[in-house]
């Protein structure tokens, strides 16, 4: 068992704040290399053997995303309630770090579940832009909605000209049916706390989303928060790219790595 845990400790308080669901009922976390807990949990070095039986690598993958896939935001309020009031009451919290639940939820950005490129991030950004209707714009068509021409200011101006290459190339709308971003977690915060206070029950959630990418050969390439989502991931088949520039993640051509870039090009093609 502690062969699979991440080094840097975050997976037990995890698995604590995960063994049950809603209704107190054991969770079903179902075994992928490297997975965390469980008790049907292989070695990194076996195959994908899924809980009870099941033998398919496609309906494995579609089990490990359930929880998210069906996107509820009350229900992801009510998972992660219990653990932001503790993290609330810390004496002397930074108030940049507080999560500002008022705007709801947003676990990720596109068609994660089926997006070519899959970048892992930190988690919402809040500043003097962020509106309630941030997390909640959706048009149908456009998985990123954030690209969209009509999006919430705040948001399209954050995300459209990190890929305005490609946009350039390929045009918005199919940048925005191939490209998701996922959040370490999905509350909006000034800054993210790294250390071990934080510890929320949808980030086991996000992570089984950035397995099963990798599971299903997405390009899967980090944005921020490499000090995380590596070793929570674990050793993978091939390196995971890491920006170079965590406070400005741009996925233009002069931003990154030509091999990157191109990459990127042919999952869009």
């Amino acid at each position: 068992m502690n062969d699979l845990l991440p080094s840097d400790g975050f997976a037990t308080p995890l698995l604590r704040l995960l063994r049950t669901d809603r209704a107190g009922v054991p969770a079903r976390l179902y075994a992928i290399p490297g997975a965390v807990g469980g008790p049907n949990a292989c070695s990194r070095r076996s195959s994908l053997l899924p809980a009870r039986g099941w033998t398919s690598r496609r309906m494995a993958v579609a089990q490990l995303l359930t929880p998210m896939l069906y996107f509820d935001p009350d229900h992801l309020a009510e998972l992660d309630r219990e653990a932001i009031a503790r993290y609330h009451a810390i004496p002397r919290l930074n108030d940049d770090y507080r999560l500002h639940t008022e705007l709801g939820p947003q676990p990720f950005e596109g068609d994660v579940a089926n997006a070519s490129i899959v970048i892992l991030m930190n988690n919402p950004g809040f500043g003097d832009t962020s509106k309630f209707e941030d997390h909640r714009f959706h048009v149908d068509g456009w998985p990123y909605a954030s690209l969209h021409p009509d999006a919430p200011r705040g948001m399209h101006t954050y995300s459209a000209p990190r890929f305005a290459d490609l946009i350039a190339e390929f045009g918005a709308q199919r940048v925005s049916g191939r490209v998701a971003l996922l959040q370490i977690h999905p509350w909006a915060s000034v800054a993210l706390d790294r250390s071990k206070r934080l510890v929320l029950p949808s980030m086991m959630l996000a992570l089984n989303h950035a397995r099963a990418a990798l599971l299903r050969g997405a390009l899967v390439v980090i944005g921020r928060g490499a000090w995380y989502w590596l070793p929570a991931l674990g050793p993978a088949d091939r390196p995971l790219f890491v920006h170079q520039f965590p406070r400005s993640v741009y996925w233009n051509r002069s931003s990154v790595p030509s091999e990157i870039y191109e990459q990127m090009r042919e999952r869009l093609a």
